[in-house]
């Protein structure tokens, strides 16, 4: 279990630090018009990669 916490750890930091580099590019590149899609897409990956985890 504490491998698997460990893991989740891991995974949360890794998508708080790509989401933080992809929301900025975002803003850069295109404005706030992808920025929605965007976040919503990250958020779904997310939800997939802890399910991976935890099960």
């Amino acid at each position: 279990m504490n491998g698997k916490l460990e893991q989740l750890q891991q995974s949360v930091s890794q998508f708080a630090t790509g989401t933080m580099m992809e929301l900025k590019l975002l803003v850069d590149h295109k404005g706030d018009d992808g920025l929605h899609d965007s976040l919503e897409n990250m958020g779904r990956n997310f939800t997939l990669n802890a399910k991976l985890v935890t099960d």
